[in-house]
């Protein structure tokens, strides 16, 4: 017979517990106060912890987000979800100042042209068809219906071949958008990969090898879908006496 085994519950403290001042030795001729400026414990919770914690919060959003205030003003304008609002109000003299400095002084006005009249016409070219489908997938990462990303935007540019003369400019600006590292989450992955492949035992590889290795490591779902047998067909055509060996039974 089975015994009815009794759980312990930890009860977890909501008091926070009281610290024992430390009193120093006053000696003659010495002005000396005791260790502690409250003897609540919540108060010095508040300020010896909390404060601290929001300050560095607080600093943290101002470095990341502030001095960059300009840049996701324009990463917003072209966003599909603004365009609306683009084609009602128009846009700003101060939009798009910062991507700017990446393209020629020239070509600002023209970009300008082309992103108002992309939002304009928005509605008509996200429903284009290629191939009887809808050419916004329906299975984007960045969003559910998968209408309201830069990425999207890039995939209509491309597949209709709108980067001719129509839209060449913005073509190469949601190139640069679409490329933008938001977050550190790659870099530190890719770092975390660097130390799983040049371990201490292969500790001698050679920088071009190495980058192959990572650039094979990172890059993993697009090598899994490459076909080995047009590879080795693609390798074998480089040399007679390589087809010859690779083709023979």
């Amino acid at each position: 017979m089975v015994e009815n085994e009794t759980l312990e519950i930890d009860i977890i403290e909501t008091a926070l517990p009281v610290k024992r001042q430390r009193k120093k030795k006053k000696m003659a001729d010495e002005l000396a106060n005791d260790e502690g400026n409250s003897s609540d414990p919540l108060v010095d919770f508040r300020v010896n912890v909390f404060s601290l914690i929001m300050d560095r919060i607080v600093q943290s959003l101002e470095d990341r987000f502030v001095q960059h205030k300009q840049l996701y003003k324009d990463l917003s304008c072209l966003d599909p979800v603004n365009f609306k609002t683009i084609v009602e109000k128009g846009l700003e003299d101060e939009i798009l100042k910062g991507i700017m400095k990446l393209f020629p002084q020239s070509r600002k006005y023209q970009i300008k042209l082309e992103l108002f009249s992309f939002a304009s016409n928005f509605d008509v070219l996200k429903l284009l068809l290629n191939n009887g489908e809808n050419l916004i997938d329906s299975s984007c990462n960045n969003c559910k219906t998968c209408s309201t990303c830069p990425s999207c935007v890039l995939k209509i540019l491309a597949s209709n071949r709108l980067y001719g003369k129509a839209y060449d400019n913005l073509y190469e600006l949601y190139k640069v958008v679409c490329t933008l590292s938001v977050t550190q989450v790659h870099c530190e992955r890719t770092f975390s990969k660097l130390k799983i492949i040049k371990n201490r035992l292969r500790n001698s590889l050679s920088a071009e090898n190495l980058e192959s290795y990572v650039l094979l490591s990172i890059e993993k779902e697009l090598l899994d879908n490459l076909d080995g047998e047009k590879i080795i067909d693609r390798f074998a055509e480089t040399s007679s006496e390589l087809n010859r060996l690779l083709t023979c039974s």
